[in-house]
């Protein structure tokens, strides 16, 4: 799974989007946060920047949940 977005690279497809498995399709995937994305990347084995990185994200998404108007999951 690539979760890709190139708003300036082409017009065809301007929003953020999912691969599966290189599979030509783009699949948008609705709103996600960020920090979800790089939560998804430590899951699947990408090395955390900081020993306090999953607690940082945590901390992040509980905030932005703390203030979002139209709810998170």
């Amino acid at each position: 799974m690539r979760y890709d977005w190139h708003p300036f690279v082409t017009s065809v497809i301007p929003f953020p989007h999912v691969h599966i498995d290189d599979a030509k399709a783009h699949l948008p995937p609705g709103p996600i946060l960020l920090g979800d994305v790089l939560v998804a990347s430590l899951e699947y084995g990408a090395l955390p920047i900081s020993a306090d990185c999953r607690s940082r994200l945590n901390d992040a998404r509980t905030a932005f949940e703390a203030t979002a108007e139209w709810g998170c999951q």
